[in-house]
């Protein structure tokens, strides 16, 4: 299991990580932080955290609000995009496997299959995760995945599995975690989703698999939730990490709704997708990647 959480282009060529940029000014950017979550002057507002945490905190503000600012007069998108429908079947983990089952699921829909790659094989070269590490998407470049019948999850690869693997990933880039980014790769077609790491609050969870904040939700009222849970626990028994594949969104008046594709069975939310607001994510999105390249069998 892991935490991992960056920002930064993986494939043929890699370039500077924004987040860690971001960090390296986060102590700049204090004061601007404790104003924005209805505290000025000084930094009464992020008195109450500990250092790392507020140091943190600045940094993803800083991130979001400079994401605010480069999408800033671009052209509209559709209000609506769902690609729901040109997914494989949900299917159910039974381990701490939430980002093994969310890029095969990506790596499925990029390809327009019908049948499930191998979990386990994804499983095999990353390990056990709840969310990717940074270095997890370099680990399955290039490395021709199986069907999931030669290599069954939780089983053991069979003899044909090296002739049968003709499916990868070849490029994965990491997008800024906001709205507009996301709609804009969910827009480009159905085989284009977003594989979302988060951080999962039960208590944000309602019907039918909606995952909201409050409107009332801020930056300071937000990291009391999110780092205590940014832990590498199971998600579906208290807050922790997940990972999830958008399928598509919805424009409403105040908020964008993203869909998503679960790994808990077909039984969850509806028909084993949920789905989750801007708002969420803004606040307890971890990172986000897609797949820009791929190989498609033979």
């Amino acid at each position: 299991m892991c935490s991992g959480r960056a920002n930064s282009a993986v494939g043929s060529r890699a370039v500077s990580n924004p987040r860690r940029r971001a960090l390296s000014l986060a102590l700049s950017f204090l004061v601007t932080v404790a104003g924005a979550c209805g505290h000025s002057g000084d930094e009464a507002g992020l008195a109450g955290l500990p250092e790392d945490w507020a140091q943190d905190l600045a940094a993803r503000r800083s991130a979001w609000d400079e994401g605010e600012r480069a999408i800033a007069g671009r052209a509209p998108l559709p209000e609506d995009v769902d690609h729901r429908s040109a997914q494989t079947p949900v299917r159910k983990q039974v381990g701490p496997d939430c980002y093994a089952f969310a890029m095969a699921a990506a790596l499925e829909a990029r390809c327009g299959l019908t049948e499930h790659l191998s979990v386990q094989q994804i499983i095999g070269l990353v390990g056990n995760r709840f969310v990717g590490a940074p270095d997890d998407v370099k680990k399955i470049l290039h490395r021709p995945l199986a069907p999931e019948g030669d290599w069954p999850y939780g089983g053991s690869p069979t003899a044909s599995l090296e002739a049968h693997a003709k499916w990868s990933v070849e490029e994965a880039r990491w997008t800024a975690l906001n709205p507009r980014r996301l709609m804009e790769a969910l827009a480009e077609g159905p085989g284009q989703n977003v594989l979302v790491d988060l951080v999962w609050l039960p208590e944000y969870l309602g019907d039918r698999g909606v995952l909201d904040a409050p409107e009332s939700m801020n930056w300071l009222e937000a990291a009391r939730h999110f780092y205590p849970c940014a832990a590498d626990r199971d998600p579906k028994t208290a807050c922790g990490q997940h990972s999830v594949l958008l399928v598509g969104y919805r424009v409403q008046a105040k908020d964008v709704v993203f869909y998503f594709k679960n790994s808990w069975g077909a039984s969850w939310g509806v028909g084993g997708y949920g789905s989750v607001s801007g708002r969420f994510l803004r606040y307890f999105g971890l990172s986000a990647r897609t797949i820009t390249a791929a190989r498609c069998g033979d």
